[in-house]
């Protein structure tokens, strides 16, 4: 009896190591990112990352980098969010809007408010808690209420 368990035993271990064998994982890096803060996924399957460097998308194959140099967009995304096509990126500069059809970054409420230059130094950090309250809900802990207001209105 004990002969067949064993054996029993060894072919069902060669069985399990073939399948864990046959699993492959390819390590991709992203040009200019060290670390990712955010991921989500489209309706079509497209893979949006935030990263400590802006944002990159991956479609299983490559890696892209959706930002301008000496932008807000190339700045560190906290988190991501969808409405539609839109991508709302939470950064550490306020809120950016980005098109996923057109690959165009568009204007937000939040980036007009922090246009000016000692306003964006009260903005400490952006982090969304909640993706229906994306519009700068958790920027309240650390901005005044005047800045508040004009940056949602």
């Amino acid at each position: 009896k004990k002969p067949i368990n064993r054996i029993s035993m060894a072919i069902a271990m060669l069985f399990v190591s073939l399948a864990i064998h046959a699993q492959r994982f390819v390590n991709t890096s992203l040009e200019g990112a060290q670390s990712v803060c955010a991921i989500t996924q489209d309706s079509d399957g497209m893979i949006w990352l935030g990263t400590d460097n802006g944002l990159y998308s991956y479609d299983g194959y490559h890696g892209y980098r959706h930002f301008q140099e000496h932008t807000f967009s190339n700045t560190r995304v906290n988190a991501l969010g969808f409405e539609g096509r839109m991508l709302y990126l939470a950064t550490g500069n306020g809120i950016l809007k980005f098109d996923t059809q057109s690959y165009q970054y568009a204007e937000t409420p939040a980036m007009k408010a922090f246009a000016d230059e000692a306003k964006r130094k009260q903005l400490k950090e952006l982090r969304v808690l909640d993706i229906k309250v994306v519009r700068l809900t958790s920027v309240a802990m650390s901005m005044p209420c005047s800045l508040l207001r004009e940056a949602c209105s």
